[in-house]
């Protein structure tokens, strides 16, 4: 029985051994491990996509920049041309009059120099003075004033305002007592008259007086009298009778010859200069 079984087992495995053998491959014994070829896949990138794929980067790049560089582009041209003005205040526009001014300096005003004559029948004089300067006559007397001009006071402040040249034949007494009060802030000057006339005399001294030494309000045309800085004119001038004042400084003085308070460096001032210069283009008849 046990024998049976043996021989039962081992033709069992004879079988599945013959089966096996079937089922492998033909070799050719020729054929050496070399020959054998292995189908091996190939691990090296592919060099043509990823130059494809660079390209393509590339001009997504180009793209992009080309994109920017128009935006700015057109940026710049609506900022430079095509943009609106800003609107001005309302004030602006309008050319409002009612603001109120922020800055105390002058405006420029139109300078001409063409000499212009004018007469007094009441007073018998004549003089010449610039076309930016007016005479008027009134009250008995003629002033001649500037256009406005800035000045420095005697406590060293700008201020705006005009020169105003009077001439009359008699002297009120509060223009007295204001003649009388002044000391002599620079020594006399003598000029000459451009043309005088047979009436009047060719040389005269011009005097500048002033609260005190150090502060210049007006000059005044004293004849043969002269000033050294710090004399006081004090009843040194002949003011009553047929004298012709003749007076200038900066400001718009009342009938008490009231000039602003100016420092002394403003005689040598070109408006003063000019006032000076009509002072010797008087002619006396």
């Amino acid at each position: 029985m046990v024998a049976q079984k043996n021989v039962s087992v081992a033709a069992k495995r004879c079988s599945l051994y013959i089966e096996g053998m079937e089922e492998q491959p033909e070799v050719n014994q020729s054929q050496t491990p070399e020959d054998i070829q292995v189908p091996v896949e190939s691990s090296a990138p592919q060099e043509p996509k990823r130059r494809e794929r660079r390209n393509k980067k590339r001009m997504m790049l180009f793209a992009a920049g080309g994109a920017i560089l128009v935006l700015l582009l057109a940026g710049g041209v609506y900022w430079f041309l095509l943009r609106p003005e800003p609107k001005q205040p309302a004030a602006q526009q309008t050319g409002d009059t009612n603001t109120e001014e922020t800055s105390d300096t002058v405006a420029p005003v139109q300078q001409d120099s063409t000499p212009e004559t004018f007469k007094s029948e009441a007073l018998n004089i004549e003089l010449t003075h610039r076309g930016d300067w007016t005479a008027k006559e009134a009250d008995g007397e003629v002033r001649v004033t500037s256009p406005e001009v800035s000045f420095t006071t005697s406590t060293d402040q700008a201020q705006s305002g005009v020169f105003t040249l009077i001439v009359r034949k008699d002297v009120p007494e509060a223009m007295k007592t204001t003649i009388n009060k002044a000391v002599a802030s620079r020594a006399s000057k003598v000029i000459g008259y451009t043309a005088p006339t047979e009436e009047q005399r060719q040389y005269t001294n011009v005097s500048y007086g002033g609260t005190n030494k150090d502060t210049f309000n007006f000059f005044i045309v004293t004849g043969s009298a002269e000033f050294k800085v710090g004399s006081p004119f004090q009843y040194a001038l002949p003011l009553d009778g047929e004298y012709y004042l003749i007076v200038g400084g900066f400001g718009a003085p009342d009938s008490s010859l009231s000039y602003d308070a100016a420092k002394t460096t403003m005689i040598d001032d070109e408006t003063t200069q000019q006032a000076l210069a009509i002072v010797e283009s008087l002619k006396i008849f």
